[in-house]
């Protein structure tokens, strides 16, 4: 599902990528009139932001290639998710009545604010295994993600920080 909603915000934002490219080219004595008109007091902090990021926005075909990599951008976040979602091993430990207990990411927390010291560490340790399982995996997503990162960072000359496009 999250999937498919990334696909429809691409889109948006690939269909929608020409409106910022066109509004600043407009003289700034435009963009100005526009931001301080009552009529669009509303958009005035837009127009403000607008103008302020007037040095990064590129040409609207060039905007319109970035939205659509804005999908690849995901790509990283996608596979992370599902391994440690879905193929992650959850282990299972004993809790403090000595019954079987599956450490998931919605109890790990939990655990870790528990009084019972050793307890915690098997639910710590436990967890750092799953993770030694699939360290590879993981290992290539974060530099994918860099890279992602990188190629933004390169053509359109911002800083990007591990957020969702």
């Amino acid at each position: 599902m999250a999937a498919k909603a990334n696909q429809v915000y691409t889109l948006i934002l690939s269909a929608t990528s020409f409106a910022t490219p066109e509004l600043l080219a407009l003289p700034d004595e435009d963009l100005q009139t526009l931001k301080n008109d009552p009529t669009l007091a509303a958009f005035k902090h837009g127009f403000e932001k607008l103008l302020s990021q007037k040095q990064h926005v590129l040409s609207a075909e060039e905007e319109a290639l970035l939205s659509l990599a804005s999908e690849f951008s995901s790509t990283p976040k996608n596979i992370y998710d599902k391994v440690t979602l879905s193929d992650f091993q959850k282990p299972i430990i004993k809790d403090k009545e000595g019954n079987d207990l599956e450490v998931t990411g919605g109890n790990f927390y939990v655990i870790m604010n528990d009084s019972d010291r050793d307890f915690r560490m098997r639910a710590y340790l436990g967890r750092l295994g799953s993770y030694g399982q699939v360290n590879q995996t993981l290992s290539a997503v974060y530099i994918s993600k860099i890279k992602s990162n990188q190629f933004f960072l390169r053509h359109v000359n911002i800083h990007l920080l591990w957020k969702h496009p």
